[in-house]
């Protein structure tokens, strides 16, 4: 029970090679490797019918985009059978419930030659890799994906067409058959159809023209308006919007509303919906915060600088390894987490606002021009 292999902290050589983990049931993931950038792979792995929200995660975090290139891979492992907690919620958000192997951070990882079948999880990859680049291409070309159906195969994949900070997965060519020496597709690689049929989301790559209709538009992935192409939207039409789902315009946005007639923006209903438990947002006794150099049940400590008040200012976390205050820089910041934050602080929660500020940073580790990429928070906490 609550089991987790984790590698965390600086750089180093991680190899996690050769090993058979099955039947655990794990906390939150089976294996983590997060921190700062490492050379690291995760090779000849049997990953199978364990239960957690994931199975494998790389979440690392560091300068690695403007320094130097650190590699990380995933490769020759076999991931079946795997599955979410029992009773597990499907929860609306953002960054899905449940995946066999997870990408974040700034370091690139390389995902070839595994094989995955985990109908039993949400999705068998997350592609949450972060960039200043716009399209961002995470490499997982020459996987099995428990199908060779294309449709089914983008279908078990979370990535910048459902989220779009994350990065873009290229998953072709894949292998057709449940085995490392299988030959690879050599067809024509699939053009999703933007489908207007059911909750609609991705990347619009031709103009496209939403009518009023009976039925608002749901929006349940984030929707990109790519280069080149435009979005109309006619007078009386309404867009229902998941939450933390939105719009990023690339190329043009047209809204023909009227004032008796206007185009409408608005949150499906909560009922529509699952929502996660008072239970499971109560206070947990139990340690939460995995880190040698962190009091797991003070956890994390936060306070506010450079504002006009005690309630206001850039958001600052205190890292116990470097022993000093790092200001926080997060895109997927918002007023949920803003909420968090004011209540770790010991501040009113329930009218916070949140801004972004570019801060900058002209010599990160000594390389200059840096501070192009460099966006921070700043948080409100106080009442109104």
């Amino acid at each position: 029970m609550n089991f987790a292999f984790h590698i965390d902290g600086f750089y180093c050589n991680a190899s996690v090679a050769g090993n058979r983990f099955q039947g655990n049931k794990c906390r939150t993931g089976c294996v983590t490797l997060s921190g700062t950038e490492k050379q690291a792979e995760v090779f000849d792995n049997e990953f199978v019918e364990n239960y957690g929200r994931y199975i494998v995660e790389l979440n690392m975090n560091s300068h690695t985009p403007y320094t130097q290139w650190v590699e990380a891979s995933v490769s020759y492992n076999n991931f079946k059978r795997n599955s979410r907690p029992p009773d597990t919620p499907v929860i609306a958000t953002s960054s899905p419930t449940s995946y066999a192997l997870g990408i974040r951070g700034l370091q690139n990882v390389t995902i070839n030659r595994n094989l995955f079948s985990n109908p039993s999880m949400d999705f068998e990859l997350l592609g949450g890799q972060a960039s200043s680049l716009l399209e961002n291409y995470l490499d997982a070309t020459e996987n099995y994906w428990g199908t060779s159906e294309q449709p089914e195969i983008v279908a078990r994949i979370f990535d910048f067409d459902d989220w779009n900070s994350f990065a873009i997965v290229e998953y072709f060519p894949y292998l057709v058959a449940d085995r490392f020496s299988s030959r690879k597709y050599i067809g024509t690689k699939w053009r999703p159809i933007f489908d207007m049929s059911g909750p609609i989301g991705g990347r619009i790559t031709e103009n496209l023209r939403l009518k009023p209709r009976s039925q608002p538009y749901i929006v349940s992935r984030d929707l990109t308006v790519m280069n080149s192409v435009s979005l109309t939207i006619e007078a009386g039409t309404e867009l229902q919007f998941y939450p933390n789902i939105g719009i990023l315009v690339l190329g043009s946005l047209v809204a023909l509303g009227t004032e008796d007639n206007p185009v409408r923006f608005s949150p499906v209903p909560i009922s529509q919906y699952a929502t996660p438990s008072r239970q499971s947002r109560a206070a947990d006794p139990n340690p939460r915060i995995h880190h040698p150099d962190l009091n797991p049940h003070v956890g994390y400590q936060l306070r506010l600088s450079g504002g006009s008040s005690a309630d206001d200012g850039y958001i600052e976390i205190y890292n116990e390894t470097e022993h000093r205050w790092s200001i926080v820089c997060d895109d997927g910041f918002n007023d949920m987490t803003a909420q968090v934050a004011c209540r770790t602080m010991g501040k009113e929660a329930s009218n916070v606002i949140v801004r972004r500020n570019p801060y900058y940073d002209i010599f990160v580790f000594g390389y200059p021009l840096m501070h192009e990429q460099v966006n921070y928070l700043l948080c409100l906490c106080a009442i109104s």
